[in-house]
């Protein structure tokens, strides 16, 4: 999973509002992660992670979830940090 947030569905790749702000999903990253999990029990993949977790989201994560991350992909370039 590449972000622990997932974009407004059907307003194409870049969603925004008039102000130029993103718009999100209400979609909540323990679904999606339940899901993965999923595809991991169904022998469809055979290792799952994420990327641009931080701290609290890896700790919510791990508290409900049966199979852990393999990684977690971190950005260490300053021109690059997110901020959720």
């Amino acid at each position: 999973m590449h972000w622990p947030m997932a974009f407004k569905e059907e307003m194409g790749l870049t969603p925004k509002d008039e102000n130029e702000k993103w718009l999100y999903s209400p979609a909540d990253y323990l679904e999606t992660y339940k899901a993965m999990e999923e595809c991991v029990k169904l022998g469809l993949t055979k290792s799952i992670g994420v990327s641009n977790f931080n701290s609290q989201q890896i700790s919510k994560l791990l508290a409900a979830c049966t199979i852990k991350p393999v990684t977690n992909q971190v950005c260490v370039n300053r021109k690059s940090i997110w901020y959720f």
